[in-house]
């Protein structure tokens, strides 16, 4: 967040030496903004993200013992498919009154202090993740809507990723709620089905997953280390028999096309069928990446 605003209760006000008439000339010059009932917003208006961090600081002012959760807390964290500005919402512990918009649920973790907020833990996030989720693209550029299942695959695969939990704790998590839970259901079908496997590598890698998987194609593995008679190749996107997919996004494929071509051509040298796919064709031709890899599984042996 900015350093060009804050958000302030009257009492922060109040102790920072403003008394009552001396608020009101500064909400009167412009210099601060009444939010909510005893909430000041201190600077400029934002808009766009910026104006969605400020309204999510607004919401941890006004219910301090709350921390915010679901959509929100996913974008808080980082976590793929969930950029700001996606819905806001807080979680008060169960035994207090949150109020308007406020839910009230036992935490299973401790909440986590990200960017100055109190957000839920990643635990947590992605067992409440799916209560509110509806079918929507992963990302602005994406093509085609995705549901709940995939969106939470997604930001499930990014924790593992950054190691922000593991699949022991998130079973953990989901055998210490209720089946009456609202999102537990989809949390415990995206584990059920979850190979035994690294996380993918990157938001893109997921989505080819996930592509794969929807054409009935067999799983292949992930972050697969291949070596020839020189010796080590290095580490591929995804392997099954002979088969390699590797995943091109621009930036970080542009960064390194020196050394990833001399890659590809030792691949090929080394008999494996390679396929590239981009961003365009996993969001927006997600048939092309089917047939292109059926065909390629049918033309070499998968053993």
């Amino acid at each position: 967040m900015s350093d060009e605003w804050r958000v302030l209760t009257r009492a922060e006000l109040h102790a920072e030496g403003h008394d009552e008439p001396a608020i009101r000339r500064l909400v009167r010059h412009g210099r601060l903004q009444r939010m909510a009932r005893g909430v000041y917003l201190e600077g400029p208006r934002a808009s766009g993200a910026q104006r969605w961090w400020q309204d999510v600081a607004v919401q941890a002012q006004l219910h301090p013992q709350a921390t915010v959760s679901g959509q929100a807390a996913a974008a808080v964290l980082g976590l793929d498919g969930f950029d700001p500005p996606v819905p806001i919402s807080v979680v008060a512990p169960s035994d207090r009154h949150g109020g308007a918009g406020v839910r009230r649920r036992r935490s299973v973790e401790a909440p986590l202090e990200v960017r100055g907020l109190w957000v839920t833990a990643v635990e947590d996030t992605l067992l409440t993740l799916a209560e509110d989720l509806s079918a929507r693209p992963g990302c602005a550029a994406a093509g085609s809507p995705l549901d709940p299942f995939e969106l939470v695959e997604l930001a499930v695969e990014c924790a593992l990723r950054r190691e922000l939990t593991t699949i022991e704790r998130l079973r953990d998590a989901v055998a210490a709620t209720t089946a009456r839970r609202p999102g537990r259901a989809v949390l415990c079908a995206v584990l059920a089905v979850r190979p035994d496997e690294p996380p993918t590598g990157s938001y893109l890698e997921t989505r080819c997953h996930q592509v794969l998987r929807a054409a009935g194609l067999p799983a292949f593995r992930r972050q697969v280390e291949l070596h020839d008679h020189h010796g080590r190749i290095g580490t591929v996107d995804f392997a099954l028999g002979q088969v390699v997919i590797e995943v091109v996004g621009e930036r970080w494929h542009l960064e390194r096309f020196g050394p990833d071509h001399r890659r590809y051509a030792r691949l090929a040298a080394a008999g494996h069928r390679l396929l590239t796919f981009t961003f365009d064709d996993i969001e927006h031709q997600p048939g092309h990446v089917a047939d292109a890899t059926g065909r390629a599984l049918r033309t070499r042996p998968l053993c």
